[in-house]
């Protein structure tokens, strides 16, 4: 099994394949966000106060001076600063283990994190250098995205994944030919199926 994405510790069986902690090479925490009433008034704040203040087709909604403009820069940036800091850095996390890697994800209900995900080195056969994604088993499938740092992640793709494929494109473009292909596929599939009805 290359990978599971509910909660690993409700099935016995699937715990089993995951080895013992004393076999884990590396744990690489996750800076983990999550949304709190908080944060979500926080960042509607923000935005409205960036849209009047700062959009519209002719200038701003309002226009009270240089200081309420300068005031909601600050507002903006001490929330961006609030949203890159403010992660649980020990919630998520991925644990690595010489034949797969662990990602544990933080559940709220039971407040603590558990694992969610879990993939074999072995079925690595592609994987980009610097954005978090995957293809197991082979090249032609579609791949996953894993979460975690590639910065961080990739040391131990090159020590335990050695067979599989490095790739360096941006996954936007990557996806943008697929969805292309997928299109002319359909269209060319539609074509032939209404040339076929005109035949018979």
């Amino acid at each position: 099994m290359a990978g599971y994405t509910k909660w690993l510790d409700e099935d016995p069986e699937l715990m089993k394949q995951i080895p013992s902690e004393e076999e884990r090479v590396a744990c690489i925490w996750v800076r983990y966000i999550r949304n709190t009433p908080f944060s979500i008034l926080l960042g509607f704040v923000t935005f409205v106060l960036v849209s009047l203040f700062w959009t519209g087709r002719h200038g701003p909604f309002l226009d009270w001076g240089r200081g309420w403009r300068i005031a909601t820069l600050i507002c903006f940036l001490l929330f961006m600063l609030w949203a890159a800091f403010s992660g649980d850095y020990d919630k998520a996390h991925v644990d690595i283990y010489p034949n797969m890697f662990v990602w544990y994800d933080y559940d709220q209900y039971s407040k603590k994190a558990r694992p969610s995900q879990f993939y074999y080195w072995a079925d690595i056969v592609q994987y980009n250098a610097a954005e978090p994604y995957i293809w197991l088993e082979s090249k032609d499938t579609d791949p996953v995205r894993i979460w975690g740092d590639m910065a961080k992640l990739r040391p131990y793709f090159e020590q335990y994944a050695p067979h599989a494929e490095v790739v360096r494109f941006d996954m936007h473009r990557y996806f943008d030919k697929q969805l292309d292909k997928y299109n002319a596929e359909k269209k060319a599939a539609r074509k032939a199926a209404k040339k076929q009805d005109k035949d018979t």
